[in-house]
């Protein structure tokens, strides 16, 4: 590896002395660094860095899908998942990269359909996910297959999830923690109003549709990682299918899902006096 292109989270490091670090670091074992702006490089890279966290690496995605090069983070977030490496070990970057293999993401690719028209693609490595956000109550919503299944619900939204996003916004919904070298979508309901509560598991090659189903005019918002993607009125199909595409990762060895588990849940910790 010769050269890497680095994309900084500036409000992580407002002054930049990790990024010097990290340059410096690199520079040691003769490894040049560009800088990323505008979401474009002078010259060649053989990786993308990150200098952030989870949210950090999810925003770097599409430019590293763009120009088909392996992304890797050292995290300055809270847990970071998606960042394999911590700021502790900036030291040892050189020698974690003589070491590193590459592997493939899953992405999720969604569109949205009203009457004639349809929005998209929108990527997601992590999730994409249907609220009410613009109003009071539940969603009216339902989840088909591609042989016209259907589980209709009433919940505040759903998330259909990469193995990659299980650890995110799905966990958090009670849904399970998947390895993210698997292929599968997730589909975990949020707060649903019913005795049916559970995720549901479809293989890669599935393509899952979301309706909205209310009846008295409520729009529903889609979002894929966290960004505002479109508005689903009512009628309204939302289609969820495995990318063609796939995002490539450098792996240190570390994102078997039982060590990424201990290593970033150590970090959670209750504060203050309990006697």
């Amino acid at each position: 590896m010769k050269t890497i292109a680095l994309i900084c989270n500036e409000q992580k490091d407002p002054h930049g002395l990790i990024t010097a670090q990290i340059r410096a670091s690199l520079a040691e074992a003769g490894i040049a660094t560009v800088a990323v702006t505008e979401g474009r490089f002078v010259g060649d890279a053989d990786a993308i860095l990150v200098v952030g966290g989870d949210g950090s690496v999810l925003g770097a995605m599409h430019f590293a899908v763009g120009y088909d090069l392996p992304l890797f983070g050292i995290n300055l977030g809270r847990v970071g998942y998606l960042a394999e490496i911590e700021q502790d070990e900036i030291p040892q970057l050189p020698q974690l990269l003589e070491h590193a293999g590459t592997e493939e993401r899953m992405l999720l690719s969604a569109y949205v359909t009203h009457g004639a028209e349809q929005s998209g693609p929108y990527l997601a490595l992590n999730d994409v996910v249907v609220t009410h956000q613009t109003h009071f109550g539940l969603a009216d919503l339902s989840l088909s297959d591609s042989c016209g299944n259907t589980v209709d619900y009433r919940c505040d939204g759903l998330i259909l999830a990469t193995p990659s996003g299980s650890t995110a916004y799905s966990l958090s919904a009670g849904g399970p923690a998947l390895d993210g070298r698997m292929s599968a979508i997730c589909a975990t309901p949020i707060c649903p109003y019913s005795f049916f509560n559970r995720s549901l598991l479809f293989p890669a090659d599935e393509l899952l549709t979301v309706t909205n189903t209310a009846a008295g005019g409520a729009q529903l918002h889609v979002s894929a990682d966290g960004n505002d993607s479109a508005v689903l009125l009512p009628g309204d199909r939302l289609t969820v299918s495995v990318a063609e595409k796939k995002l490539k990762m450098l792996s240190f060895g570390r994102t078997a899902l039982l060590s990424t588990l201990k290593r970033k849940m150590k970090t959670a910790h209750i504060k203050g006096d309990m006697t």
